[in-house]
């Protein structure tokens, strides 16, 4: 069972990329503030962010738009 609305997925998918993005920009910039060290963990980050570009792939593929 699928749960979606067809009206916002599109939306949302592209709104999960824009995050995908910005943690990888995040990433990319090493900081002492507690907050924002993101960097420390970019491993296994990219890994999880690279699968969920192939679950937002066959979402965008699969029609439930």
């Amino acid at each position: 069972m699928v749960f979606s609305n067809p009206a916002t997925m599109a939306d949302y998918l592209q709104l999960s990329e824009l995050y995908l993005q910005e943690l990888e920009h995040a990433m990319e910039h090493a900081t002492q503030e507690p907050e924002q060290q993101v960097w420390r963990y970019r491993e296994g980050l990219q890994i999880r962010i690279t699968e969920v570009r192939k679950i937002i792939a066959v979402l965008k593929k699969s029609g439930h738009k």
